[in-house]
C-alpha cells in the first residue's frame, strides 16, 4: 500500500464530497411555487373575484358591462400572505392566475380600471387577505414550512459533518492514517485518492504527526457511513 500524503487538494475534494452529499439529500424537499393545473392553482382562480368584489359582494354580477369595460383582465397576479404569519413578507407569494381558453375573462371592480395607465391590458395585481387564502393553498404553506424546517435541519447536519471532517483531516499527516484511525472515513474519499493509495509502494514513515482520534473529535462513526450509505441510495436511480 502506497503512502499518500495529506493535500490541500484532499481536503478540498472531500468536503465537496459531503456538499454534493447535501445537495442529494436536500432534493426531496425542494420547494417549488404553485404552478398551473394544480389543485391549489385551480383554487386560486375560482376565488379571485370573490376576493375582488370581498367589499362589496352584492354588486358582484350586478354592474353593467359598460361599467367593468376597463375592468376585465385574462390573467391577475394574487399576492398571498402566509396565513400563518401574515406580516411576514418573505414569506408571502405571487402567482400569475390566467384564464384558460374559452372562458369569461375575471370581471374585477372599477378600482382595477387601468384603462389610462398602460397600453395592452396589463395584469392586475390582487393582495389576498390572510382570512381568505382557501384551504389547498393554507396547506401548501405549511408543507412549505415542513420542508424548510427539514432542509435547516439537513444543511446543519451536513455542515456539523464537514467542520468535524475538515478538524479530523487537519490532525493527521496522511490518508494511510485517516483510515487507520477511521475506516468509515474512505466513504468521503475520492477514488482517485483511493487508487493510488492501494498502488503497491515501499514503507514510509510517518512525518510524526500525532493520530488524532476520531472520538475526539466527536464524530459518531456509524452515522458517518450511514450518511454515506444513504447517499449511496439516493443516487443509485441516476447513475
Amino acid at each position: 500500500m502506497a503512502y499518500v500524503r495529506r493535500t490541500d487538494t484532499l481536503m478540498h475534494e472531500v468536503i465537496n464530497k459531503v456538499r454534493d452529499m447535501e445537495r442529494v439529500a436536500l432534493n426531496p424537499y425542494d420547494i417549488e411555487g404553485i404552478k398551473a393545473d394544480t389543485p391549489e392553482y385551480n383554487e386560486l382562480y375560482h376565488i379571485v373575484e370573490d376576493v375582488v368584489w370581498k367589499g362589496a359582494p352584492e354588486l358582484k354580477g350586478k354592474l353593467p358591462d359598460e361599467w367593468l369595460k376597463y375592468c376585465t383582465y385574462k390573467e391577475v397576479r394574487l399576492k398571498i400572505p402566509n396565513p400563518a404569519d401574515p406580516t411576514d413578507r418573505n414569506t408571502t407569494i405571487t402567482v400569475d392566475v390566467k384564464v384558460p381558453d374559452g372562458a369569461a375573462s375575471f370581471k374585477l371592480t372599477p378600482q382595477y380600471n387601468e384603462r389610462d395607465r398602460y397600453y395592452g391590458r396589463p395584469t392586475a395585481s390582487v393582495s389576498v387577505d390572510a382570512e381568505d387564502v382557501p384551504p389547498l393553498t393554507t396547506k401548501w404553506f405549511e408543507d412549505r414550512a415542513a420542508k424548510v424546517e427539514k432542509r435547516l435541519e439537513i444543511s446543519n447536519e451536513y455542515h456539523d459533518t464537514a467542520n468535524k471532517l475538515s478538524a479530523f483531516m487537519k490532525a493527521h499527516a496522511s490518508l494511510n492514517t485517516m483510515l487507520e484511525a477511521m475506516p468509515a472515513f474512505e466513504h468521503y474519499v475520492p477514488q482517485s485518492f483511493m487508487d493510488r493509495l492501494r498502488k503497491p509502494n515501499k514503507k514510509r514513515e510517518s512525518n510524526g504527526v500525532k493520530i488524532t482520534i476520531a472520538e475526539e473529535l466527536n464524530i459518531d462513526t456509524n452515522k458517518l457511513a450511514s450518511m454515506a450509505v444513504g447517499h449511496r441510495m439516493l443516487t443509485a436511480g441516476s447513475q
